[in-house]
């Protein structure tokens, strides 16, 4: 063991350079440390503890020795290539292209990032979803203690597909360009009652002739109509690095929904009949009549246009990334303002095992919601990856991961757990297999007993999605 009160510079040069020549990495870090302690601190030394941490693939290190390497040597192209490794091996990729920016020709022909234009992925995916919870309701509960009229929208499964491609612009500007197309099924359910005039009763006088009596006749009916919503949206995402901490994030989604509907509205006839039928042929028959209310169903067709941005930034300080992010959204009418704030954590340093922490304020109509957030991933072996990610809150209208995922059905999801599997086939190709479960709100409304109004009412619903997916990287 390397004593720290007598390690001048010399022991620590003649160990540090032993150490590293033998590539014992955990003695070499041990004696680094002493040295530091001593303040005995130089350019080699913290060469060779970068490399150290380097093979150990404790990456977060190396980059803090290799940015104290480059304030002894700033324009040092073994550092230069080195620290833009090592930011690279922890998913900031645009934070490394600025620092090869930076960099001396000879440090670029090593480090492997492109100069210019670059097309860097392609994928594809295609999921689908089934809804669970919400289904068709009777005449009476749908039409509720009034027994008069209720309606219901039954959300159904839904097919998902999506594709997009990364295209580096420069080195530390990447953008991404997306679409996605989304079909559900949907029912529109009515329970109402039908009004007829039916004949009750005859009353026959020998006198003056016949009189016929009647009732009004209600049938309970419930009928369906289906429908389909069509969702296609375009999204592009632009990710710039002005420094090699600092990553400033811009997305934006435009969608097109058309969806077909049914409407109900109400309106009155007029039913008649006969009243009585007199024995002096000379006299007219006298009719009756009165006033009934029905149903009547319309197909429409709508059509509109929801958007929503997204600002963020980061900024790293060693295994802990810190984000804020806000986010502009205008989802079926609604105006959304949300504000989101968090961490990224690498608790050994690379991207083997990671995890985000994240709250968001959503505010909705000067209602605000708290929403919570928290994504975990591991390597479980060397071609297999694994993620979670929880979603705990009123998601309603809520924007996640720059805008890219936008909850604008009327459902109110309050629960989201989504697992996903990677698997690295080659450098060149990554499959990946999704599930996601919700937990969520649906309305259905009935008739109010006195009035005119209807009643909204809840039923708990849960959907899962299954999405897989390929992804090409050149």
């Amino acid at each position: 063991m390397v004593n720290a009160q007598s390690l001048d510079f010399r022991k620590a040069d003649s160990i540090s350079l032993d150490l590293y020549t033998k590539k014992d990495w955990t003695a070499l870090q041990k004696a680094g440390k002493s040295a530091l302690r001593s303040d005995v601190d130089y350019y080699y030394l913290r060469m060779r503890l970068g490399i150290a941490s380097y093979e150990q693939r404790n990456f977060t290190s190396a980059e803090r020795h290799f940015r104290k390497a480059l304030k002894f040597n700033n324009y040092d192209p073994i550092a230069q290539s080195y620290l833009t490794g090592s930011i690279l091996e922890t998913f900031r990729t645009t934070e490394a292209g600025s620092v090869f920016n930076h960099s001396l020709p000879t440090a670029k022909q090593y480090i492997p990032v492109h100069k210019g234009f670059d097309l860097k992925s392609l994928h594809s995916d295609i999921g689908m979803t089934v809804r669970q919870g919400n289904d068709e309701l009777g005449f009476n509960e749908l039409a509720g203690e009034a027994a008069l009229y209720g309606q219901q929208r039954i959300y159904r499964e839904s097919r998902i597909y999506d594709a997009g491609t990364h295209i580096q612009i420069r080195p530390n500007l990447i953008c991404y360009i997306g679409s996605q197309w989304i079909q559900t099924k949907v029912t529109d359910r009515f329970a109402y009652v039908e009004n007829s005039l039916i004949l009750d009763s005859t009353v026959v006088n020998p006198l003056w002739g016949t009189g016929y009596y009647y009732s009004i006749d209600t049938t309970h009916k419930a009928i369906d109509f289906e429908h389909q919503i069509r969702q296609q949206s375009t999204y592009m995402q632009a990710q710039w690095s002005p420094g090699s901490r600092l990553s400033l994030t811009a997305g934006g989604q435009l969608i097109r929904i058309r969806q077909t509907n049914t409407n109900a509205t109400m309106s009155s006839f007029s039913a008649s009949g006969i009243a009585a039928e007199y024995n002096d042929t000379t006299l007219e028959d006298s009719l009756f009549s009165t006033s009934l209310s029905k149903i009547n169903f319309q197909q429409d067709t709508t059509l509109h246009t929801d958007w929503a941005i997204s600002l963020g930034a980061t900024y790293t300080f060693g295994k802990i990334t810190t984000l804020i992010r806000t986010n502009l959204s205008s989802l079926n009418g609604n105006r959304i303002r949300q504000l989101s704030a968090g961490i990224n954590y690498l608790p050994f340093g690379n991207g083997d095992v990671y995890s985000q922490t994240e709250v968001i304020a959503l505010d909705n109509s000067s209602v605000t919601n708290i929403i919570y957030k928290e994504v975990v991933g591991v390597k479980i072996l060397s071609p297999l990856w694994f993620e979670a990610r929880l979603l705990v809150g009123n998601l309603e209208y809520y924007s996640d991961q720059s805008a890219y995922i936008v909850y604008n059905v009327p459902e109110l999801v309050r629960f989201r757990l989504e697992p996903t599997l990677y698997v690295v086939l080659s450098k060149h190709l990554q499959l990946h297999l999704r599930y996601k479960y919700q937990q969520s709100e649906s309305y259905y409304y009935t008739s109010a007993s006195v009035g005119n109004q209807l009643i909204k009412n809840t039923i708990e619903t849960q959907s899962n999605s299954i999405i897989g997916g390929i992804k090409w990287i050149f």
